[in-house]
């Protein structure tokens, strides 16, 4: 049951305050969830495989988590570049 987590979760937080560990007030089990896929995704791993894991859909990943992922602009325009390369553009390397 989702309570049942999230009062299991509350106690886990409080028992890390009491050993010391930093946490932010209000601090909740969705901010872990939103930590987890923010971390996989800056990690590289595809949005296709993050939204299976957290039970949603990639584009719900993308509308959300877009900060995540700055670099699969980057990555796009590079393998544009080397697919179709235009005379006198230098590549840039990244």
């Amino acid at each position: 049951s989702p309570k049942v987590l999230s009062k299991a979760f509350g106690r886990a937080v409080d028992r890390a305050r009491e050993t010391g560990v930093s946490l932010p007030e209000g601090f909740r089990l969705y901010d872990m969830r939103h930590f987890g896929i923010t971390s996989l995704l800056r990690a590289g791993v595809p949005v296709a495989a993050v939204a299976k894991r957290f039970g949603t859909s990639p584009r719900m990943i993308h509308a959300r988590y877009e900060h995540a992922i700055p670099q699969d602009d980057d990555r796009m325009v590079a393998t544009l570049g080397t697919l179709f390369p235009m005379p006198g553009v230098e590549r840039q390397s990244n």
